[in-house]
């Protein structure tokens, strides 16, 4: 007989195998959309005030200095809480599952490079990656929504939430530049 997808018929350790999967899938799924908020957030405000190059080099610096500082304020605070040091194991186990911040902005930067290898501004070249910046922010949040088995309508709402804090960096872009 097959398991129910919730794990409610699974064994206690199955179960709470199933449970840690869910918890690290959501923790990556939280710190990609805040990679993409950060990342879309620099390149709105960095704008015209440099190249394409230092636009990037800017993004791409900043969301490993905010990967970094999560990293460490989940060491500290799990030092905290257990009430004794981390291992080493532990805090590279910690930077890892953060790291998902860092990468969700890949995908932005590539589009502004490529958007400006062909020929557009370097506001035509943010504006590209901020809409793209924008479009993973929907897709992630009906993913993330969709993981929590939100109802179809609850879906399109979150995704739409997740999409207007991309909306938001374009007019803040428009508005500054």
């Amino acid at each position: 007989m097959p398991e129910p997808s919730d794990g409610s018929a699974l064994d206690p350790v199955s179960h709470l195998h199933h449970r840690l999967e869910r918890v690290a899938l959501a923790s990556r799924l939280a710190a990609a959309i805040y990679g993409l908020i950060v990342s879309g957030a620099v390149m709105a405000a960095a704008g015209e005030h440099g190249s394409v190059r230092d636009v990037a080099i800017t993004v791409f610096v900043t969301v490993l200095v905010y990967w970094l500082a999560e990293s460490y304020a989940d060491v500290l605070g799990e030092q905290i809480a257990e009430q004794r040091p981390s291992t080493w194991a532990r805090s590279w186990e910690l930077l890892r599952q953060g790291f998902p911040l860092v990468e969700a902005s890949y995908v932005p930067l590539v589009v502004l490079i490529v958007a400006w290898g062909f020929g557009a501004s370097t506001t035509g070249a943010i504006t590209a990656g901020l809409a793209v910046n924008a479009l993973l922010l929907v897709a992630l949040g009906w993913i993330a929504s969709a993981q929590a088995n939100r109802s179809v309508p609850m879906r399109v709402a979150l995704a739409a939430l997740a999409g207007a804090f991309g909306m938001v960096m374009i007019a803040i872009k428009t508005i500054l530049h």
